[in-house]
């Protein structure tokens, strides 16, 4: 798949976006039931990958680095999850939970040094939340 920006399936990702934007401010209440389908699509998985990759995206708890995925295959690691999702197999693992420092985060938990929960997904979560 082309990991370029201005790819046709870049294009279907946003398009998506776009119209999933527009009926959630249409209606604060709407409740999205029906976007599995949506997330399992091969554009949207590449799209995700597309975007990790850009950001230098971390290993999560299971250690697996972007190296490690590549060296294994990027298509086959797609399928795999693609697959997963398809069958109702996928679970995502317990975000592993950090401290950081912040200001906002002071400030919403009334901590002086700023240091505060933070959370990051790992293993089975494959970085798609960016969609």
């Amino acid at each position: 798949m082309p990991e370029t920006d201005k790819s046709p399936v870049v294009d279907k990702v946003r398009e998506l976006q776009r119209k999933l934007e527009v009926c959630a401010k249409q209606s604060k209440t709407r409740r999205f039931h029906a976007l599995y389908d949506r997330i399992y699509r091969s554009d949207v998985l590449w799209e995700a990958w597309r975007r990790v990759r850009s950001n230098k995206g971390a290993a999560g708890v299971d250690e697996d680095t972007l190296r490690c995925i590549e060296e294994r295959g990027v298509p086959q690691f797609l399928e795999g999850i693609q697959a997963d999702l398809k069958a109702g197999r996928y679970r995502p693992s317990p975000v592993r939970r950090q401290y950081t420092k912040s200001r906002w985060k002071a400030a919403a938990t009334r901590d002086t040094d700023g240091a505060g929960p933070g959370g990051a997904s790992g293993g089975e979560d494959h970085d798609g939340a960016d969609l």
